[in-house]
């Protein structure tokens, strides 16, 4: 008995081993299939990437054997390349949704693939703003790579990483187009103007694009980049009619009746449509961007997809996907402003996009109110005139709350740009910044002030009246009773000088309003009594609203 259990045992074991020496070689197949490829991919970048070694005898041989294989290099060859990356993709997509772990022989390949990529783009694997380095130089070559990548998209608005990799490199390499035509770059633009309007049509997430994959978020950080490259290397006329459009097509879907079943995703694909279309009126402003944004990217963009949140997946702009602001060139030249009607547009769709962003504050925790906000911002710089002055009672009362809150921020930042303050070293100038001191403006600062003032104490007056008449205030209008004080201590703040102590600066304060009040030959002796009677009321105010103390300082 013993003697057949043994048997049997033994024999089991055999089965055992026999599966596993089945299965294995499948498997180590593939394992050195993948080491095989990325091998032959990473040798083949090697022999087409540049040089950087100085020239010797023993770099000539090299040099002739990489030009050699560069010539080797045609467009049919690049397409194919393309496919192979489809496939790829396809293969490392399906192995993420089944929640297969990454093998370190397919990141090695993936690696590999991008490596080759900007190769093929740009000669080396790194981003460099430098023309006529890519293997795809001419025009038409490009033309039908784009033409082969986009075609066959369900979306142009999520880009792979081997084809982002392979777009991207070449547009850092090729010249930019003065009034000539781009086609490729008009494609890819056209392209993702024609995404943004298919997803604004029904605001829903194509199902080839996972949420699960970080990779894979509609208008990723990187890709919009890539369109506002793109856009850069257009004629001007093109790029006003890119921007025209993008706008138009935000703006309808922002007032559309479907926007009131977004669902969080979609919001969220929604600001950052504005925050894309913020970066285009950016570069159309002030064209000497576009090494900026080239030099922003590389290949730090292609880590292996995964199903962790992509970090950038809410970026707030495309220089920096922490922060909206936007780098100074090293040579701005003069920045071209909107026309009326262009302007006109964007301002109405930042308009819409704070409205409809109070209403998904919950569902993308206030990331489309922000980007509105934040581009909202950016329309002085891009309007012909500067600041005129404080807006009259009478217009800010035709206005509705939102151009209102928009409107008491705008003269926040003026009234602080006009007061002879030592700048803080600290603080880095932004582009916003600068184009906005430049601009002339007609008002100074002790008319800015009393004209403030005024506002203010009509503005709470009727503020009074509304929350008495309304118990239960819109987000929006809860928000601009909020704003009201904070504008009061602001402007209040202006009227003193900071010094040791908030003593001294009440004492100078004082001494300053007593001067005012003996010097009647004084032509601004009207304006000074204005300025203490319109403070004594907005002091009672603001003790009866809670707000910060008349003297901030």
């Amino acid at each position: 008995m013993e003697e057949l259990d043994q048997a049997t045992s033994s024999k089991s074991k055999k089965n055992k081993k026999k599966k596993t020496s089945t299965a294995n070689p499948t498997k180590q197949k593939y394992h050195n299939v993948a080491f095989l490829a990325s091998d032959a991919v990473k040798t083949l970048g090697i022999c087409l990437s540049r040089c950087n070694q100085p020239k010797d005898a023993s770099t000539d041989a090299l040099l002739c054997v990489r030009s050699l294989f560069r010539t080797f290099i045609s467009t049919q060859l690049v397409l194919d390349f393309v496919n192979l990356g489809d496939d790829l993709h396809g293969m490392l997509r399906s192995s993420l949704l089944q929640d297969q772990p990454a093998d370190v022989r397919w990141i090695r390949l993936f690696r590999a693939h991008v490596d080759l990529a900007l190769i093929m783009g740009q000669g080396r694997s790194s981003h460099e703003y430098r023309a006529d380095v890519s293997i795809i130089r001419d025009s038409e070559s490009r033309l039908q790579v784009y033409r082969a990548i986009y075609s066959d998209r369900s979306t142009p608005l999520c880009l792979p990483a081997f084809h982002h990799a392979l777009i991207s490199s070449t547009l850092c390499s090729s010249t930019r187009s003065a009034e000539g035509a781009a086609p490729a770059e008009e494609l890819l633009c056209n392209s993702f103007v024609n995404g943004i309007e298919n997803f604004v049509a029904d605001f829903a997430i194509p199902v080839s694009c996972s949420s699960a994959i970080g990779d894979e978020n509609l208008i990723s950080f990187r890709d919009a980049q890539l369109f506002a490259m793109a856009f850069g290397k257009l004629p001007r006329s093109d790029q006003k009619e890119i921007l025209t459009k993008v706008t138009g097509i935000l703006t309808k879907g922002l007032k559309s009746s479907k926007v009131s079943s977004l669902s969080p995703d979609s919001s969220n694909v929604l600001a950052r449509a504005i925050t894309s279309c913020a970066s285009l009126a950016d570069m159309y402003s002030v064209p000497a961007l576009l090494p900026a944004v080239s030099e922003r990217m590389g290949s730090s963009h292609y880590d292996f997809p995964s199903v962790r949140p992509n970090p950038k997946g809410n970026f707030r702009g495309i220089f920096d996907w922490t922060t909206t602001s936007v780098p100074i060139p090293q040579d701005v030249g003069a920045n071209q402003v909107l026309e009326v009607r262009l302007f006109e547009k964007i301002q109405a769709m930042s308009e819409a996009g704070i409205a409809t962003g109070f209403d998904t504050l919950t569902l993308d925790g206030c990331h489309l109110l922000l980007s509105s906000w934040n581009m909202s911002t950016k329309l002085t710089a891009w309007s012909a005139g500067g600041w005129s002055g404080v807006t009259a009672a009478s217009a800010m009362e035709n206005m509705n709350v939102i151009q209102k809150l928009v409107a008491l921020r705008d003269e926040m930042f003026a009234v602080h740009s006009l007061v002879d303050v030592n700048e803080d070293p600290s603080v880095q100038e932004t582009l916003l910044m600068r184009l906005v001191r430049q601009k002339v403006t007609n008002c100074s600062l002790s008319e800015a002030l009393p004209a403030g003032l005024s506002l203010a104490e009509n503005m709470l007056e009727k503020v009074t009246l509304q929350v008495e008449k309304k118990s239960s205030p819109t987000p929006p209008e809860f928000v601009h009773f909020e704003f009201l004080p904070l504008y009061v201590s602001f402007l209040v703040s202006k009227y003193t000088r900071p010094g040791k102590n908030a003593a001294d600066a009440l004492d100078r304060f004082h001494r300053d309003n007593e001067h005012d009040a003996l010097s009647d030959d004084s032509c601004c002796s009207d304006a000074s009594v204005t300025r203490s009677n319109a403070l004594e009321r907005l002091h009672d105010a603001c003790f009866a609203l809670g707000a910060a103390p008349c003297y901030p300082d």
